[in-house]
């Protein structure tokens, strides 16, 4: 692999040792950073590429994403939650082959990448045989994006059914997926499933030491989580999706167990999940990771959903704070740079991987990207500038793992058109 020498940009590492942008070169060879810094020469690297006005980051990390909706975006944008589990995932699902798992997780993770997404958690809840897991895996591979895959959720014409735990040995990575690919597990929780089945499924995931996922959103069993975390079933590998119901109680017991917690705050504002609960997470020391969701009814833009979460917690505090002084809001109650770690070191976190991704420091694997930033002038705050004004449009170059994937705003290696057809097929067959 080709040493690269990334210079003239403006690094925000995102390491809390260093909280804002800073002037310096990157060195990068076998896809790790080696060195970073302003003193590092020209001939130290074979390849060498100009950031200058650009802002030098971490990958963005998408913490929650059902990658095989991807031919179906803008259908769900006017449905509620109860809409989509009946026709998204009791109508619609059932009707995915294999095949149509692998083009709709391919083109799914090739936009994330086009938007400066470096790593994905797919929560592939439409696996009714291991032929459509392993297709998914086999698409994640094939796009090169970073992907923890979570296997054991099914979407079924009666609804959904965890029967993965028992499959799990019939699911392999594809053969060179290395350190880029990994499998966590899906479960029910205990929204959806008797406390016994949720216990049998995180012993099964605590005794292979992998991730596992559940959707919360319901005031329903929420009690169950003290219980669980009680027996010591709730660890650091334990991750919560959404949450919403959930009371401080619960939560504060939950980070207390370093479990971690992702906020889909697009799709939880516009299907009634309810408040969200990123103000509980940070007010019990813990902090949330960030997820698109469904690109049927959101944008697959990571910088909006920091947006949307940003604000969208403003919004609840000052609330707080009105109903409680009715006074005006003197102060905002977190920061720009805060909500970008959430895209960054708590999706690293989140997926098990923050000693490998998250922020640049040398040895750390070469996850990053150059955002383009023209309104970039004396006096502008670069990281306030980024969060409140960054589109997916404005990533202009990409790598992961050292590898480039885009750059000067171009995919490297893929045919959008090719891949547009293939997801106009499937959209036409299953609706």
């Amino acid at each position: 692999m080709t040493r690269t020498l990334i210079r003239g940009g403006l690094v925000l590492s995102m390491d809390p040792e260093t909280p804002y942008a800073i002037h310096s070169n990157i060195l990068i060879d076998e896809g790790q950073i080696v060195a970073m810094g302003h003193n590092l020469e020209a001939a130290e690297a074979a390849e060498q590429i100009d950031a200058s006005g650009m802002l030098v980051m971490p990958g963005l990390v998408n913490a929650h994403l059902h990658s095989w909706q991807t031919p179906l975006r803008g259908l769900a944008a006017n449905w509620s939650l109860s809409d989509y589990m009946q026709k998204m995932l009791g109508q619609i699902g059932p009707k995915f082959s294999p095949e149509d798992i692998y083009w709709a997780t391919y083109a799914a993770a090739l936009d994330q990448i086009d938007a400066g997404v470096t790593t994905i958690i797919d929560w592939c809840h439409n696996t009714p045989t291991t032929a459509h897991a392993n297709a998914a895996m086999a698409a994640l591979h094939d796009a090169g994006i970073r992907a923890l895959f979570l296997y054991g959720v099914t979407t079924s014409n009666t609804g959904l059914h965890a029967f993965g735990i028992d499959k799990l040995d019939e699911i392999t990575l594809p053969d060179g997926a290395g350190d880029l690919l990994s499998l966590g597990m899906s479960i029910l929780g205990p929204a959806y499933a008797p406390l016994d089945q949720v216990r049998l499924e995180l012993d099964r995931a605590n005794a292979l030491k992998q991730i596992v996922s559940m959707h919360y959103a319901s005031d329903t069993n929420s009690c169950s989580f003290r219980q669980l975390a009680t027996e010591g079933r709730i660890t650091e590998q334990v991750n919560i999706v959404h949450g919403n119901g959930l009371d401080v109680e619960e939560i504060r017991a939950l980070v207390q167990c370093s479990a971690t917690f992702t906020v889909t705050p697009e799709v939880e504002m516009q299907m009634g999940f309810g408040p969200g609960i990123t103000g509980h997470i940070r007010s019990q020391g813990g902090k949330p990771s960030l997820g698109v969701d469904t690109e049927a009814s959101s944008s697959h833009d990571m910088f909006q959903v920091i947006r949307f979460a940003l604000q969208l917690q403003r919004f609840m505090d000052h609330q707080h704070v009105q109903a409680q002084t009715k006074n005006g809001v003197e102060g905002i109650s977190n920061s720009a740079y805060e909500a970008l770690t959430w895209a960054t070191v708590e999706g690293a976190r989140t997926a098990g991987l923050s000693a490998r991704i998250g922020s640049l420091i040398p040895s750390k694997q070469a996850d990053l990207i150059m955002v383009r930033m023209p309104d970039l002038r004396p006096g502008i705050d670069p990281i306030q500038l980024l969060v409140s004004r960054a589109m997916a449009s404005d990533i202009d170059t990409v790598f992961i793992r050292g590898k480039l994937k885009k750059q000067s705003g171009k995919r490297i290696g893929t045919s959008r058109n090719e891949i547009a057809k293939k997801l106009s097929r499937i959209a036409l067959r299953v609706l």
